[in-house]
C-alpha cells in the first residue's frame, strides 16, 4: 500500500508525482518510498512532460536560473520541497520526506481556510499565549498575506512550496501598516532559512545563525523568549537570561531590520514526533504560531516557533 496517499490526493492524477533532484541520497530515498525519479540534469536536458513533480534541490550552486525552470516545468504541476534553503544532510533528508508522509494536506487545508476567515472578520486584537507570556497581535486595515494553498489541489502550472499548505503567514507591506505586535513570545525551537539567488552571500549567515541556536539547544538552554515592542524585536533571551539579540540581529538583512518580517498561524495541530534539532521547513508547520525576522534574501530568514501557543481571536 502507497504510504503517500497524501501526496497522490494533490496531484489531478491520483499518482505519485516523479521525484527530480540534484541528489543521488534524496532520489534513491523517495525511489525506496516507490516513487519514480529522474535527476535534475536529466530532467532539464530531455525537456520532457513532466505533468506532476515534487521538487527537491539540495545545491543551490546546482539550481539553474528560473528561465530554464520554467521552459522545463512551466506546465506542469509542481511541489517544491526547498531543502536547500534549509538543512541538507542525510539526516535532514530523512527526516524531511518522514515527516512529508505524515502531512494531512486536507485538514490542513480546511484549517487554513478557517483561520483566513478569522483574520478577515478580527474586529480586535489576537492573544498569543506561549508558556506564560502574552503577545498581542493587532492588524491593520491593509493586510496582507503571503501565498496561501487552501484548496488541496496543485494545478497545471502552479508551482507550490509545501509551507504554503502549512501556514496563514501575515508579512509587511511596504508601510508597515499591516500589524502592530507587542508582547513577549516564548519559542521552544527554531528553522533557519536563505534564499537559492544569493546563497553565497545568505548561506554563510543562515549557517552561522543555526550554530547559535544549536549551541543553545546543546546546553539545554531552550525555550528563549523575544520581547518585541511595535513589531521590533528588542530582545532574545535564553532559559538562563542570556541576552542574545545582537549575536542574532546582524545576521539578518536590512531589509525591515530587527522588526518582524512575519506572523504566522500553524495549520496543523503540534506533533510530538518534531526534532528541534534538524533544520526543517516542516518544522515551521509543527503547530501553534511562528514569528520571523529577515527575508532571507541576503542573510538569514530565521522563524522562532512556538508549537503549543494558544491563539485567543
Amino acid at each position: 500500500m502507497n504510504s503517500f496517499k497524501n501526496l497522490t490526493k494533490l496531484f489531478k492524477s491520483g499518482a505519485l508525482p516523479v521525484v527530480i533532484s540534484d541528489s543521488d541520497y534524496v532520489l534513491n530515498a523517495f525511489s525506496l518510498e516507490g516513487f519514480d525519479v529522474c535527476t535534475l540534469s536529466n530532467a532539464l536536458s530531455q525537456r520532457g512532460d513532466f505533468k506532476e513533480v515534487l521538487l527537491a534541490v539540495v545545491d543551490p550552486s546546482a539550481s539553474p536560473s528560473s528561465d530554464i525552470f520554467d521552459k522545463t516545468f512551466a506546465n506542469s504541476s509542481v511541489l517544491i520541497c526547498p531543502l536547500m534553503s534549509f538543512g541538507a544532510d542525510t539526516k535532514s533528508i530523512d527526516y524531511f520526506i518522514s515527516t512529508l508522509k505524515n502531512i494531512d494536506f486536507e485538514i490542513a487545508c480546511e484549517n487554513g481556510r478557517n483561520c483566513l476567515e478569522k483574520l478577515q472578520s478580527q474586529e480586535g486584537a489576537i492573544t498569543v499565549s506561549t508558556l506564560g507570556k502574552n503577545l498581542s497581535v493587532e492588524l491593520g486595515e491593509d493586510l496582507e498575506v503571503f501565498a496561501p494553498k487552501v484548496n488541496p489541489v496543485i494545478k497545471p502550472g502552479e508551482w507550490i512550496s509545501v509551507s504554503q499548505f502549512l501556514e496563514i503567514a501575515l508579512i509587511p507591506n511596504k508601510d508597515y501598516s499591516c500589524f502592530n505586535v507587542n508582547g513577549e513570545f516564548v519559542c521552544e525551537g527554531v528553522s533557519v532559512a536563505f534564499h537559492r539567488h544569493n546563497y553565497e552571500e545568505s548561506g554563510p549567515l543562515a549557517h552561522e545563525a543555526w550554530g547559535i541556536f544549536q549551541k543553545i539547544r546543546e546546553s539545554k538552554d531552550f525555550p528563549i523568549t523575544l520581547s518585541v515592542i511595535d513589531s521590533e524585536v528588542v530582545s532574545i533571551k535564553t532559559n538562563s537570561n542570556q541576552e542574545i539579540l545582537e549575536l542574532i540581529k546582524p545576521l539578518t538583512d536590512e531589509v525591515f531590520h530587527g522588526k518582524l518580517i512575519e506572523v504566522a498561524f500553524a495549520s496543523l495541530l503540534p506533533s510530538k514526533k518534531t526534532d528541534w534539532n534538524i533544520n526543517s521547513q516542516l518544522n515551521e508547520a509543527a503547530g501553534g504560531v511562528h514569528l520571523a525576522l529577515g527575508t532571507g534574501v541576503k542573510a538569514a530568514h530565521i522563524d522562532f516557533v512556538c508549537p503549543t501557543a494558544i491563539v485567543e481571536w
